[in-house]
């Protein structure tokens, strides 16, 4: 989840958006540019272990603009720049 928080705020510090909010497993961003998208990261768990990440873009924005967003948060998640 450290990990989630950490990409979705750096995204916002670097490219723009408005908030995030975590849950237990969930994280959930709003806002985000280029465009105006909503991302979810989920990061569910079992026996305290975490198996995968999903990513996941929406929005009223072109491919493109959803495609940069899903990219630099996989590699802000990854620990890129």
């Amino acid at each position: 989840m450290a990990k989630a928080e950490a990409a979705m705020q750096r995204y916002i510090d670097t490219s723009g958006g408005f908030e995030y909010q975590s849950t237990e497993w969930v994280v959930y961003g709003w806002d985000f540019t280029p465009g105006d998208q909503d991302v979810t990261i989920m990061c569910p768990w079992v026996s305290d272990t975490v198996v995968n990440a999903f990513l996941i873009v929406h929005g009223e924005t072109t491919d493109e603009e959803r495609i940069f967003t899903a990219e630099t948060l996989d590699q802000l998640f990854r620990g890129g720049k």
